[in-house]
């Protein structure tokens, strides 16, 4: 594996233009939003061979192919056909996916991890630590007074232009 590891760097360090091939595990809708984002952001260089998901939902096409459940990611990695996994938030059960992820680590893969409640995060979040567990903090969007008064104002301005036409 360490071999492996050693190859791969090597082969980026020489190839950096090159699409990175990723397994995406999940297959609902945040899995779908993560390769629609990576078919429409080609600087990322994302290029989804797969989909692992042990109960994939119901309403997964078929592009990428789901290429099995969670347990086969090992298997692949040993195989050298992925250079980056993502999670995005599948139907396996956190303990089961920590296990399976854990066995990943002397491949050398990058793990990407969806962090639940993404929706909220924008991008004035901020990392942190408390002992070994990584924390986000998301800071609140209040608005300002001014803010406040400027909103309303469009508003009251757009109803009565919108008054007057009628």
């Amino acid at each position: 594996a360490t071999c492996l590891v050693a190859i791969r760097a090597s082969l980026r360090l020489r190839h950096p233009a090159q699409r990175e091939r990723v397994v995406v595990i999940g297959s609902g809708r945040t899995a779908r939003r993560i390769m629609d984002l990576a078919s429409r952001h080609p600087e990322r260089r994302f290029q989804v061979i797969g989909v692992l998901d042990d109960h994939p939902a119901k309403s997964y096409g078929s592009n990428p192919p789901v290429v099995g459940g969670v347990s086969r990611l090992p298997g692949l990695l040993s195989q050298g056909e992925v250079d980056r996994v993502v999670v995005a938030l599948g139907t396996a059960d956190d303990a089961a996916m920590l296990r399976v992820l854990r066995k990943c680590d002397p491949f050398g893969v990058p793990v990407d991890v969806l962090p639940r409640f993404f929706e909220l995060i924008g991008h004035q979040a901020q990392r942190y630590r408390i002992g070994a567990t990584p924390m986000l903090t998301i800071n609140g969007h209040a608005e300002c007074a001014f803010q406040r008064h400027v909103k309303r104002w469009f508003g009251v301005t757009v109803a009565a232009a919108m008054l007057a036409l009628i």
